[in-house]
């Protein structure tokens, strides 16, 4: 969604802001479900979960489609009806068979993985990112918990250094984008040459 709402110049800042959430949700939650699960009971945590779970499935409901081919397929369709004219078609219309498109679908992430050099550099780095932040879900309450005799809720803001740091590299992002903007552009296209993000 955020690839189809947002051009391309500010689709960085906007992706870096989107990942405040699968990044920082894992961090906020030992610290709120700490304080949660301390004065009001573990079983809160799963209520809570529940609530915003439901907030988000409404607002999943009612939020205007945003993907650009089906867009124009319904457009299509409904001009189809209303001018009873079957001449009113798009590119999209081509029906697949849905065991072309599940085939498609389900193998080409793995086929990506292995095959494209990108892919498999930041399946990497994000496995080495997570591994080390789930390796912190485990032993932090280990050491502030249990050997440091802190309280469950206190324990979770040994978080708080993560998800500060984060921050701090979204609050940036404009700063480096403008480092890789300085570099020379590809003549043909008018773009910075992709090696300029190295320089970040």
């Amino acid at each position: 969604m955020v690839a189809d709402i947002i051009p391309p110049q500010k689709r960085a800042l906007a992706f870096s802001i989107w990942s405040i959430g699968p990044i920082n949700g894992p961090v906020v939650g030992p610290i709120l479900g700490g304080f949660v699960s301390q004065y009001l009971g573990w079983r809160w945590t799963c209520w809570i979960s529940l609530m915003l779970g439901g907030v988000a499935l409404v607002f999943s409901c009612i939020m205007r489609e945003t993907y650009a081919p089906v867009i124009l397929r319904k457009k299509a369709a409904r001009l189809r009806k209303e001018t009873n004219d079957t001449r009113w078609w798009c590119r999209y219309d081509y029906k697949v068979p849905l065991k072309e498109t599940m085939k498609t679908n389900l193998s080409r992430p793995f086929i990506m993985a292995v095959l494209e050099p990108i892919c498999i550099f930041w399946n990497l780095y994000i496995g080495v990112v997570y591994g080390i932040l789930y390796l912190c879900f485990t032993s932090y309450p280990i050491v502030f918990g249990e050997i440091r005799g802190w309280s469950l809720g206190v324990s979770g803001l040994a978080f708080l250094g993560i998800g500060i740091g984060t921050i701090i590299t979204i609050v940036c992002e404009p700063f480096f984008r403008r480092m890789i903007q300085s570099h020379k552009k590809d003549p043909e296209t008018g773009e910075v040459f992709p090696e300029a993000m190295v320089s970040v």
